[in-house]
This record gives C-alpha cells, sequence and structure tokens, in this order.
C-alpha cells in the first residue's frame, strides 16, 4: 500500500540511539525540468544511490509526475545491493500500488544498510511520463525486461546499462550514530560495544539478562549466530561474520534487539 512518507520504527530495535533524515537519491521535484522521458512498461530499471553513513532504510520512493499521465498505472519496486558499480542480490521489493502525482511511498520494515551504494529501481504496467526525469550523462543506469507480474528476481543476472537517465527515486533512511548503544526498556538496561566491531562484541547487561538467549541477525533477516548471555558482560566472538551492518537481538519476552556494524 502506498502511503505518505511514515516515521516507522521497527518492534525489535525499542529505543536505539537514531539522528536525522538520511534520506539518499533525487526527493526534490524542482530539480527536474517540466518535460520527462517516457519509460516503457514491463522494464525494471533505475538507478545507483550512495549511502553516506550505515543507516536504516524505511521506504522506497519516488516522484509521480502531476498529472499522471496515464490512467490505472501501477507501479512496484526493488532495492539491490550493489559491487564495484554493478547491481547484485535483491535486499527487498514491495508489492503493486496505484501511481500517483507526487510522492510515492513504499514503506518497509526497516533494514540496516552499510555504508555503501544501492540500486533502487521500478517498474511499471503501462508506457507513460510516469515520474520527474531527464537527461543526465552522469547518471548510469541498469534494467531488466520483466512482466510487470513477474518475480522480482533475488539478483542481478543478466541486468543491462542504459546512459543518461536522472530519475526522481529516493531512498527513506533514518541515521544510525555509531559509539555505544544503550538500550532501555522498563525491565532491561543493554549497552554494546565497540560499534563498530571487529572480532569480539560485548554485551553489557543488568544481573536479571543473565542466562536468557541472543540471536545476530543479518541485513536479510537471516539469524547468523545464536548463545546466551553468561555474565553481566558477556563476549561475542564475530570474527567469522562478513563485514556489515547486524542487528542483536535479546531476551525472550518483549525480545529487544538494536544494531551494529562488524568491520
Amino acid at each position: 500500500m502506498k502511503k505518505l512518507l511514515l516515521s516507522l520504527a521497527m518492534g525489535l530495535l525499542a529505543t536505539a540511539t537514531y539522528a536525522q533524515n538520511c534520506n539518499i537519491g533525487n526527493q526534490d521535484s524542482l530539480a527536474f525540468g517540466p518535460t520527462s522521458i517516457s519509460y516503457e512498461k514491463d522494464y525494471l530499471f533505475g538507478i545507483r544511490l550512495t549511502l553516506a553513513d550505515t543507516g536504516n532504510l524505511t521506504s522506497l520512493n519516488f516522484l509521480g509526475r502531476t498529472p499522471v499521465t496515464v490512467a490505472n498505472t501501477k507501479v512496484r519496486m526493488a532495492v539491490y545491493a550493489d559491487s564495484s558499480g554493478v547491481p547484485t542480490n535483491l535486499i527487498v521489493a514491495t508489492d503493486s500500488a496505484a501511481l500517483i502525482p507526487g510522492l510515492n511511498s513504499f514503506p518497509v520494515t526497516p533494514i540496516g544498510l552499510s555504508a555503501g551504494s544501492y540500486w533502487l529501481m521500478a517498474i511499471y504496467n503501462n508506457d507513460g511520463n510516469h515520474i520527474y526525469n531527464q537527461v543526465d550523462t552522469s547518471y548510469v543506469g541498469y534494467y531488466l525486461q520483466l512482466p510487470f507480474n513477474g518475480t522480482i528476481p533475488t539478483n542481478a543476472t543478466g541486468f543491462l546499462t542504459y546512459p543518461d537517465d536522472k530519475c526522481g527515486y529516493f531512498l527513506g533512511i533514518t541515521c544510525i550514530t555509531t559509539g555505544v548503544e544503550t538500550m532501555v526498556s522498563a525491565n532491561n538496561n543493554i549497552n554494546i560495544y565497540p560499534n563498530p566491531a571487529k572480532d569480539l562484541l560485548t554485551v553489557q547487561t543488568v544481573a536479571e539478562m543473565i542466562g536468557q538467549n541472543y540471536a545476530i541477525i543479518d541485513q536479510l533477516g537471516r539469524q547468523v549466530l545464536i548463545g546466551k548471555i553468561t555474565n553481566e558482560t558477556t563476549s561475542i566472538d564475530i570474527s567469522q561474520l562478513q563485514a556489515g551492518m547486524y542487528f542483536l537481538k535479546a531476551g525472550l519476552q518483549n525480545a529487544q534487539a538494536f544494531k551494529f556494524v562488524k568491520n
């Protein structure tokens, strides 16, 4: 369902340390001219956006032309990881929704993203001048011919490049402040450090948490490490994890989690 950009809270994250909006992309319609490039239906295509620091992805967005030029147009969006300027694995994809003039926003369950580049793409069920865009030689995009109702690929194998297209796509990002992360609830008080961490992550907690389970979860929601909190200060060996953003989920009742970066 399409909604105006919402400020979302991830149930797992409880009360973590956040900074201001860190959106990336082209979110100002005034940056585009009065005319636009027509996009063809059944093509998943998009642009590369770069995140300067770690953050939580909360929404996928684009600017619809006013007025919408083709009635009954629908859209789906997707985000892919990047490797050396080329899209790789799918991070998240949305269901279809009707295109509207102005801001089209697809909220997602917050996903931790490391600093780096990502590919934001969209696919439409009708041809038309749907979005704010313009020719810009500094942009290189990627695309894939795909039926609108087809399955969004889990990786970008077979995607092709297209040149010179700046478009009004942007990612809704909530900034993350690294350092010692503190999470406080009515019953628990937990610190983790250092953050970022390389080999060992230290969990400092209250006595009531001793014996409870923890799990480390990657950006795709996969559980990559599990264990128990053994003391008020517990060290976790994370040396075998790949570099990136993770979440430490701790506790049984009111399961809580917060984020850290593995270097």
